[in-house]
């Protein structure tokens, strides 16, 4: 949530590895909404307990540091599971 009285504009995602592909609005988020970041974990090489983590740049405000924390169930017969915590931003003077 954008609760700054400005547009705030997210300048660049830096991501820990390139296991992570990331896309996000280019376009100014206005004051009281929402913008969304989209992220895709490759789950190739990754087994058990995992952290990645993103740091967010903002055009007003300090970098924001975001965290996808999970366990991949390597016994599961189909696919990998995982477990992740959802984050919820919010932007404020």
């Amino acid at each position: 949530d954008n609760q700054m009285n400005q547009p705030v504009v997210i300048e660049k995602i830096k991501a820990s590895c390139g296991c992570l592909q990331v896309d996000y609005p280019r376009e100014p988020i206005q004051s009281g909404q929402k913008g969304k970041v989209k992220v895709v974990l490759n789950l190739n090489r990754l087994r058990g307990h995992f952290r990645k983590s993103l740091l967010v740049y903002f055009n007003y405000t300090r970098p924001v540091l975001l965290s996808i924390i999970g366990e991949i169930d390597t016994n599961s017969s189909y696919t990998p599971k995982i477990t992740s915590e959802k984050t919820n931003v919010i932007i404020n003077p």
